[in-house]
């Protein structure tokens, strides 16, 4: 149990440590950012070594993202800050789940409920995915920003996927939860 919270610990860190780089990155590619042909990078240059930031919209969401573009709209803060909230809500759930796993919980109602909390974040990715596109589209049209912005939709192997993995993991979970009260009738006919 020592090594499993030893390593929770650690995986913890590197949990708030990426949450906090996608976040700066984010930050600075919207302050600071420099657009390329499928979204906006910044480079950070230190003396020795140099970094490159960077957000393409290089999937279900390139159509969008090159028709806001030639509409001369912020394609990274009005796509890119919605993205970013599965992302961060999947950072939180994790967190909390090694959080967990750090105090030694492993089969308990909380660690059930991070792990179905990221396989609804991943569902609803999709649905996110899906929608927002065309949110976005009407949006423009009805506030009179944009009259000849298409709507698009769009359902790839991205969606596919995420489609995929956020099932397993609410069935994962609810196969533990499953097997957790399992567990307590048996303990409670003993």
């Amino acid at each position: 149990m020592v090594k499993i919270s030893r390593l929770s610990k650690y995986i913890r860190y590197l949990i708030l440590f990426l949450a906090s780089l996608q976040l700066l990155a984010f930050i600075l590619i919207v302050t600071n950012g420099v657009n390329t042909e499928l979204g906006q990078q910044v480079i950070v240059d230190f003396g020795l070594f140099n970094s490159n930031f960077h957000i393409e919209f290089s999937q279900s969401w390139q159509d969008i993202a090159q028709a806001l573009k030639k509409e001369n709209f912020n394609t990274t803060l009005i796509l890119g800050s919605i993205e970013l909230l599965p992302y961060l809500l999947i950072y939180f759930f994790l967190l909390r789940l090694f959080t967990c796993y750090q105090r030694g919980e492993i089969f308990t109602t909380n660690t059930i409920h991070c792990l179905k909390m990221l396989g609804k974040t991943l569902l609803s990715w999709v649905v996110l995915n899906i929608c927002y596109p065309v949110i976005v589209t009407l949006f423009m049209r009805f506030t009179g920003l944009s009259d000849s912005l298409p709507i698009i939709l769009n359902f790839g192997s991205t969606e596919l996927k995420y489609l995929l993995i956020g099932g397993i993991i609410y069935v994962i979970a609810w196969i533990m939860h499953e097997g957790v009260l399992i567990k307590e009738q048996q303990e409670l006919v003993i």
